[in-house]
């Protein structure tokens, strides 16, 4: 709820109008599969990887909409065979564009939220949580009356605090940098 609170303010903020949703605006729900990658001298030695994230986006008005869901992406370490995780929580305003086409629909958005890491290999159980944000674009195209193409790439900055290893605390081993993420899912609207 207070995500909700905070996509109204900073829209009020930006001068944005926020109306109640038209009447075809719609509730959906969306899964999508991920694949990230974590840059920066702090995360040398992690591969790209894979993941999912589900959604349920709500409309705000002509255009804006909020999504809620979580994410999660597994990444192999390099030396080891063992993989680090890494799930989150988020929040997605975003911003389809209008235009003349009745099937594709260019969108801006933003995301940020809370981030776990966990490693667990060669006796090492490691895990920190931190918080990343950023945005990027991506298209909706329509396949269906309620069912569509979710396609996008976003960047984002990413912080971790200091790390639990072994059930112990390890000061001053906080890591940040960025991850690219390039999504691609379905959108279904669960009703009018």
């Amino acid at each position: 709820m207070r995500a909700l609170r905070v996509a109204v303010l900073v829209a009020g903020v930006a001068g944005v109008a926020v109306v109640a949703p038209p009447a075809v605006a719609q509730v959906s729900i969306g899964a999508a599969g991920l694949y990230a990658s974590i840059n920066g001298s702090d995360f040398d030695g992690t591969d790209a990887g894979f993941g999912l994230d589900a959604q349920v986006r709500f409309p705000l008005g002509t255009g804006f909409s909020l999504g809620i869901g979580g994410q999660w992406t597994t990444h192999g370490i390099q030396g080891t065979s063992d993989n680090l995780g890494v799930l989150g929580v988020f929040g997605e305003p975003r911003y389809v564009f209008t235009t003349t086409s009745e099937t594709l629909k260019p969108y801006l958005a933003a995301r940020g939220g809370y981030l776990h890491e966990s490693f667990s290999g060669g006796g090492i159980d490691a895990s920190a949580s931190g918080y990343f944000v950023g945005g990027g674009g991506g298209l909706v195209i329509s396949v269906g009356p309620t069912v569509s193409v979710d396609l996008a790439v976003l960047w984002t900055t990413v912080s971790f605090g200091d790390a639990t290893v072994n059930g112990s605390k390890v000061s001053n081993s906080n890591t940040s940098g960025s991850a690219l993420a390039i999504r691609g899912g379905v959108l279904i609207g669960l009703g009018k």
